[in-house]
């Protein structure tokens, strides 16, 4: 009953909040450019998200962090997936605003969260070096390491790695769905922010339950 009553409550803060993404990711519409986007699915994921999340975690000072987390990701799909960008205006604050919570709200020791910023943000730092040596383009945008470094510090190590896990299979099914599309003449560019940003959603919400299942078959 009182997880039902959570799930409404925020459902409905979301979708108030979700028109304010919506707007807010308009600012970043090419100049010139007529981008027409539905308010109504800001506003429908951006309840959907924080619905699930005020369900799925218990009513704890976790919130406190939570909260924003959740926003911020949802906003930064938005952005990306409508304008290919993520904006320095939501990382950045976001990122000192974890790194300054996780200092009081920290389940696991602190470093546990730096140390999963700096692989996450590393790996893929290393990716854009080596895109820019092999390619001579950015493999990795600088948004997308930003965006890693955020979900480290909220998430920890081994959350961290199963939005890994979680974010290498869609992206070897996106890379799939592009090889198909090349070869069809077409030059497709696809957002890698709403898939970094599901998987950790998904390793935030559900991870801890996933790795205690896994756990629960292994001893079976």
């Amino acid at each position: 009953m009182l997880t039902t009553v959570f799930f409404t409550c925020a459902a409905a803060i979301g979708f108030w909040v979700g028109g304010w993404m919506n707007s807010f990711s308009m600012r970043y519409a090419p100049e010139g450019v007529q981008v027409v986007a539905s308010a109504l699915t800001a506003r429908v994921s951006t309840a959907l998200g924080f619905g699930l999340m005020a369900a799925s975690i218990e009513l704890s000072e976790e919130w406190i962090l939570a909260i924003p987390f959740v926003a911020a990701l949802l906003t930064i799909s938005i952005c990306d997936w409508r304008h290919m960008i993520i904006p320095d205006k939501i990382t950045i604050p976001s990122i000192i605003l974890a790194a300054s919570l996780r200092v009081f709200i920290h389940p696991l020791p602190y470093w546990d969260y730096v140390v999963a910023a700096l692989l996450g943000g590393g790996v893929f730092y290393c990716f854009k070096l080596i895109g820019k040596v092999i390619a001579k383009s950015d493999a990795v945008g600088d948004g997308d390491i930003k965006l890693l470094l955020l979900t480290g510090l909220v998430l920890g190590l081994k959350l961290t790695l199963l939005s890994f896990l979680v974010f290498c299979f869609v992206g070897t099914l996106m890379g799939i769905y592009l090889i198909v599309s090349r070869s069809g003449g077409q030059n497709v560019t696809v957002p890698f922010g709403p898939v970094i940003a599901g998987a950790s959603f998904i390793s935030y919400i559900y991870g801890n339950d996933i790795f205690r299942g896994v756990y629960s078959q292994l001893l079976l």
